[in-house]
């Protein structure tokens, strides 16, 4: 794992507001952080134009079975906090949920 790709990808994740039922600006960032990373990225279409969904695959060097992994990008309705470092700890909205989980899975 590589540390500071995690770090650098939450606090990307972290500093976009997006609380509950508004992700979409915090969903085109993660499409294109993992764009940029190559991953192979789709936008399906939904009902929920500010909440859309990020369907990430990685092709894998060998055939085998598909993992998956699923999460959200939405916060709870308080206060906006911007990211910050303190103590080797990440702290901001949405850094433990779950913008921190989907970083460490990406």
């Amino acid at each position: 794992v590589d540390g500071q790709r995690l770090l650098d990808t939450a606090v990307a994740l972290v500093e976009v507001p997006s609380p509950t039922r508004d992700a979409g600006e915090v969903a085109d960032r993660l499409a294109e952080l993992l764009t940029e990373d190559g991953f192979q990225v789709e936008r399906p279409v939904a009902d929920w134009p500010k909440a859309p969904a990020v369907a990430v695959r990685l092709q894998g060097r060998s055939p085998g079975k598909v993992l998956q992994f699923d999460g959200h990008l939405d916060t709870v309705h308080l206060p906006f906090v911007p990211p910050r470092v303190a103590g080797g700890k990440l702290y901001g909205s949405g850094s433990s949920d779950m913008k921190g989980g989907i970083a460490a899975c990406v």
